[in-house]
This record gives structure tokens, sequence and C-alpha cells, in this order.
């Protein structure tokens, strides 16, 4: 059910989900010092920002404390031994972030979500594509277990994006009548949760499934997360059946003794930080030491994968308290507003994907993300779009109740 609404959005804040799937998937295809799609991606968005920065606030309640956060870790600078590594992660550090703002800005209507919504799909198919043609003529690698599943240039790193966008599905399907889009919506995100399902990433599958979980907790419909949850059974089923061996060879290698709790390297690294947190001094667990360079840190070994350990231990406690505290805000913000709307469908899906993003978001950060910009930026940015389009909504019936009728 879309709405009237002429209002112009530059295109390119649209197609960001778009323009962030190509360099995703293509990127790694080229030699790392070469000029790729990752780096026009990142001119294209730096530019985004530059004039997105002239048009509106900055500086609101709502996102004071990522300027606050970001701010922080800017002086970090002051406390590492690789200024150039700090400075192109800082760049995608801030970018993500500034999804958030784009989105609350210029994504504030339910016309515009539909809008933003079409190049998400074609996201989404572009991601899929890519999985078809990797295995087709089995381009780049084959992760966990060689020859059985190939990613071509996007990696294991793309599931989860895959997954978060899977969660916006009931918008995706609310926001238009057209018979044909519902149809190719459907099937995109049915082989979306195939394709999060194969790969057996594991932050993929812990965000799709509790972001299903808590979708179907929040929304009205009830019906629509069991459909979400019977497909993934049913997917399961399939792909273990019609790929029995691949999927075989994949779950045996990331469920062997290698694998598991005790000699996982995310698992251990947590002890590690925590032991640096409480051993290195007040100024360390206050202010962190080498941010976004843990690897020199810890002597060419293993760099952090745990967002939360690279936060703390790049940053100190005062960085993770400030990032969770963005978390806080954000939702907080988003339930006051919502509660004070009753007997709104619309609005009631709104709120039940808004928390499966915020959960799939928050469980996403036990694996490596905080740096991915695709990823973050399809969070923050659909996060942003809704608080706005549910706060314009509330808005509407208040003025919609206290208008005068013109006959009185």
């Amino acid at each position: 059910m879309a709405i009237n609404d002429q209002a112009k959005v530059p295109i390119a804040i649209l197609m960001i989900p778009l323009i962030n799937a190509v360099a995703d998937v293509t990127t790694n295809l080229f030699p790392s010092a070469s000029i790729n799609p990752g780096n026009a991606r990142a001119m294209i968005l730096i530019l985004i920002m530059c004039w997105f920065s002239l048009r509106k606030k900055l500086l609101t309640k709502l996102h004071l404390p990522i300027l606050v956060f970001l701010g922080y870790v800017l002086t970090t600078v002051l406390n590492t031994s690789d200024v150039s590594g700090w400075f192109m992660n800082y760049m995608k550090l801030a970018l993500t972030f500034c999804g958030f703002m784009l989105g609350y800005w210029f994504i504030d209507t339910t016309e515009r979500l539909e809008r933003f919504n079409r190049f998400s799909i074609a996201a989404m198919g572009i991601i899929c594509l890519n999985f078809v043609l990797s295995n087709v003529f089995k381009l780049g690698v084959s992760f966990y277990a060689e020859d059985t599943l190939y990613m071509g240039g996007a990696g294991a790193n793309i599931t989860p994006n895959l997954a978060l966008i899977v969660l916006v599905g009931p918008l995706m399907l609310y926001t238009t009548d057209n018979r044909w889009r519902k149809f190719v919506r459907s099937t995109l995100i049915a082989i979306s949760i195939l394709f999060v399902i194969l790969t057996l990433r594991r932050s993929a599958l812990l965000a799709l499934s509790g972001g299903i979980l808590v979708y179907g907790f929040f929304s009205p419909q009830k019906k629509r997360a069991i459909y979400l949850v019977a497909l993934g059974l049913v997917g399961f089923l399939v792909l273990s059946l019609v790929f029995q061996d691949a999927f075989e060879q994949r779950l045996a290698a990331r469920t062997v003794d290698k694998h598991s709790l005790q000699n996982e390297a995310r698992y251990n690294e947590t002890f590690v930080v925590i032991d640096e947190f409480l051993t290195k001094g007040l100024q360390h667990a206050l202010f962190g030491s080498e941010m976004f360079n843990s690897v020199t840190y810890f002597g060419g070994r293993r760099g952090l994968h745990v967002d939360y350990n690279i936060i703390l231990h790049g940053s100190g406690i005062v960085g993770l308290l400030l990032y969770l505290l963005i978390y806080l805000i954000i939702v907080r913000r988003f339930q006051g507003i919502s509660s004070t709307i009753r007997r709104d469908r619309f609005a009631a899906e709104i709120k039940g994907v808004f928390y499966a993003l915020v959960t799939a978001s928050l469980l996403i950060s036990f694996s490596k993300g905080l740096l991915s910009i695709g990823l973050r930026m399809t969070f923050f940015m659909f996060a942003g779009a809704l608080i706005a389009i549910i706060k314009n909504r509330a808005s509407n019936r208040i003025n919609l109740q206290t208008e005068i009728p013109p006959n009185q």
C-alpha cells in the first residue's frame, strides 16, 4: 500500500544497496592494490555524504550518539602504529553509521521505502546470481570444504548481508500491490534463504533464525513468520537431498573437533581480550590500544573477529559503551514512537521487522562485520528509515485525530 509522495529523493541514495551488492561481489576479483569496485563504491558514498552534510542537519538528538562515537574513535588515531590502515578502516566505519542518517532523512515515507525496496531486491538478485554463476563456473574459493560451494568474488561474508535483506521481506511484500513484483520478491527471498542455509555461515544462520523468531514475536502476522520458518525447513531438506554429498562435507567441516567451542578462535580471542583488559593498566582498559590494528598488537597473529572484542580492545570500555549506546537510543526512540500507535497493521509490521533487524545485527557482531560497508549500511539505512516512517505515521495519526471537520 504505497502512498502518494511525489517528493524527490536522490537516485544515488536509493541505489546504495545495489551499489554495495555490485562492489561486494566483484571487488575480490581484482588485485588488492588496483583500482576496483570497492574503491569506486567508497568514492561514491563519500560524495553522497559530503552532499548530504550540506543539505540536512547532522546534529540531532537521535544522531548525536553516532557522532559522539565516531568522534571518540577518531581520537584513537593517536594510539596506532599504522595511520594509513587506521584511516581506511575509520572511513569504512564512518560510512556505515552515516547510512542511518541517510535512511532517516530520505526514506521517511512508505512510497520512498517501496522505491528503496526495489533496489534492495535488485541487490538480493545480484548476490543470488553471484552464487549461481560462481558454482556453474567454479569461481572464487570454496570455503569450509573444498569443491563444495563457491562464493565467487563475494566471499563467505556476503551471506549475513543476504540474511538482513531477507528479514525486510515482509515489508517488501507489504509495500507493493503488484502481483508480479510480489511473486519475484517471494521467489528471491526463498532462494536467499536456501543460499544462507547451504553456505552454513554461522553468523548468517544465527542472524536469520534469531531475526525470524523476534519478528514472529512482535509482528501480528504470525502466519508469515511460521511461513518463513517452514520455508527454511523445506529448503534445508531439499538442499540436503539435492546436494547431499556437498552438504554433508560442509556440515562435517563445520562440526568436527577442530571447530569445537574450546578450540574456536572467536571463543578464545574473547578471553585474550578480557585478559588484556584486566592486566594492561587503566589507560588500556578505558581507551584501548591499536584500534583496527589488532594483528600488529598481537604480534602478527590472526586479528580479532568479534566486533565487541575489536571495539573493547581498540577503544576500551569507553568505546564499547558508546557503541552499545547507539543501539540503546535507537531502540528506545523507536519504542517510544511505536507505542503511541494502535490498530495499524503496517506499523505493526514495521515493528516486527525493526526488532528483527536489531537482533540480527547484534548477533552478527559476534562474527566479523564491523567494517563491512554493505552489511552495516543495510542495517543502518533500514533502521533509520523505519524510525522515520513510524514517526511520520504517528504524527499523521495525531493530525487526523485533531483535525476539525470542514462543515463544523
